[in-house]
């Protein structure tokens, strides 16, 4: 008859084991670190749902003042008579400077920039003394640190 012998020593034994207990510890890290990254993007998700609510907030705001300006210039008041409204605005822009008339105007869109700038494009119908309407398609910055500035970009 064969015989065989086998032998093993204590750290053959203490290997044995460690070998079969490392997948059960590499489940408990794996399911650690995935709640780790579910909560990190819950925390993340409701960060942006309030950064989202303060900038909708802000370009609503930034709408309203621009609207109000441009309802002011098309009832033929002076551009500085902006500056003594309920909330002072300081408006420029360059055809309502130079007193050309604005006959119509429409809101386009309102954006953030990267910056948190509010930006509003609009679609103005403008006539200067004795010429035809024009149509211009612009864009007014709206910074509100500290007054309330509206400016129509003069690359747009």
């Amino acid at each position: 008859m064969f015989e065989a012998k086998i032998e093993c020593s204590s750290t053959d034994i203490r290997n044995h084991t460690e070998h079969q207990i490392a997948p059960q510890r590499i489940r408990k890290i794996q399911s650690f670190f995935n709640s780790v990254w579910l909560l990190t993007g819950v925390l993340v998700s409701l960060l942006v749902g309030c950064g989202d609510q303060v900038g909708k907030a802000k370009m609503e705001a930034a709408e309203k003042m621009v609207r109000q300006g441009l309802e002011k210039w098309k009832a033929g008041a002076d551009i500085k008579s902006t500056r003594s409204m309920d909330v002072p605005i300081e408006f420029y822009d360059d055809d309502w400077e130079a007193s050309a008339k604005l006959i119509n105007f429409e809101i386009l869109n309102v954006f953030m920039e990267s910056d948190g700038t509010a930006r509003c494009s609009v679609s103005l119908k403008v006539q200067y003394e004795d010429q035809e309407p024009k149509d211009v398609q612009c864009a007014y910055q709206i910074v509100d640190d500290p007054k309330i500035k509206i400016a129509r970009d003069p690359m747009s």
